[in-house]
C-alpha cells in the first residue's frame, strides 16, 4: 500500500511538472536537430499486417514518426525516407518527451536547414525519372520498399512492364549509392499504396 501512494505522489508531481511544457506543445514547437540515426519499431506482426512507427534520433532528442489522421502525418512513410542520417532539420513536433513513460513527442511536420519542406507526396498516375540516392530499404508484409531523396518507392513484379524480377532489383540497389529510376504508379499514404520502380540505372 504504502509503494502504490509512493508511486501517486511520484507521478502527481511529474504531472505537475510537465503540465506547463503540456501548454507549450499542444500547438507544437520547432526543434532544429541533426539526425543521427534512425529505425522502424515494430509494434505486431502477423500474416496478414504488420504496425509499426519510425524513430528518429537526433542530437537533441528522440522523436516518434507515426502514420495520423489527428495529427495528419498521413505520409510518414516519405518523411521517413527523405530524412538523411547527419543532415539538420527543423522538426515541427508535439507532446511530452518522458523516459519514464516511454514518450516521445511526434513530429508533424519537417523542413530543411533552408525551409524547404520534404514532405514530398506526389499523386497523379504518370511515368516520372528522377536521380536518387537509397536512404534505407526493407521488405514490409512481402512489400520492398525503397526508401530515396524523392520519397518511398516499391519494387515489385509488373505484368504490364514485363518485370518478374523484383526482388534481383531489390538486392541490387545498395544504400548510399546513386540511381536513375523510372517510377509508374500513384502513391497515396492512405491507402497504403506506393509508385512502382519500373527501371533502374546505376550512376557511377
Amino acid at each position: 500500500m504504502k509503494r502504490i501512494v509512493i508511486f501517486m505522489l511520484i507521478l502527481s508531481f511529474y504531472v505537475n511538472a510537465t503540465s506547463q511544457q503540456r501548454v507549450k506543445t499542444a500547438e507544437g514547437t520547432v526543434v532544429e536537430a541533426r539526425v543521427t540515426h534512425k529505425e522502424r519499431i515494430v509494434e505486431y506482426s502477423d500474416d496478414t499486417s504488420t504496425v509499426s512507427y519510425y524513430l528518429i534520433y537526433t542530437d537533441k532528442e528522440t522523436f516518434k514518426l507515426t502514420y495520423g489522421l489527428v495529427f495528419g502525418t498521413i505520409n510518414s512513410d516519405d518523411i521517413y525516407g527523405n530524412l538523411q542520417v547527419g543532415e539538420i532539420y527543423k522538426f515541427k513536433v508535439v507532446g511530452i518527451r518522458s523516459g519514464f513513460f516511454g514518450w516521445y513527442r511526434i513530429i508533424l511536420d519537417v523542413h530543411t536547414k533552408d525551409g524547404k519542406s520534404i514532405n514530398k507526396t506526389i499523386n497523379n498516375n504518370e511515368k516520372r525519372t528522377y536521380i536518387v540516392k537509397v536512404i534505407g530499404k526493407e521488405c514490409v508484409d512481402g512489400t520492398y520498399l525503397v526508401y530515396t531523396t524523392e520519397g518511398t518507392f516499391k519494387i515489385e513484379d509488373s505484368l504490364i512492364f514485363g518485370r518478374f524480377n523484383s526482388s534481383d532489383i531489390y538486392g541490387m540497389m545498395q544504400v548510399g549509392s546513386y540511381y536513375k529510376i523510372t517510377v509508374f504508379g500513384v502513391r497515396s499514404a492512405f491507402l497504403e499504396s506506393y509508385r512502382n520502380i519500373i527501371e533502374v540505372k546505376t550512376i557511377e
